[in-house]
C-alpha cells in the first residue's frame, strides 16, 4: 500500500508541474513493480494457504 501511495504522489507532482513525460516515466516502473510484488505475495499465499489454514483452525480449536 505504501509503494502505491509513493508512486501516486510522484505522478501527481509531475502532472501538477505539467511534466507529462516524467509522469509516464514514473508510472510504468511503479505499475510493474506493484504488479510484481502482488504476484509474489499472491504466489506465496497460494502455496502456503493449506498450511496457514490448518494452523488457524488448530489454534481456534483451543
Amino acid at each position: 500500500m505504501g509503494l502505491d501511495t509513493d508512486a501516486r504522489a510522484m505522478v501527481s507532482r509531475a502532472v501538477g508541474a505539467g511534466d507529462m513525460p516524467s509522469a509516464n516515466n514514473i508510472t510504468r516502473p511503479g505499475l510493474f513493480f506493484n504488479l510484481g510484488f502482488t504476484a509474489i505475495v499472491m504466489g506465496l499465499a497460494i502455496i502456503l494457504s493449506d498450511f496457514l489454514l490448518r494452523v488457524w483452525v488448530y489454534r481456534r480449536a483451543w
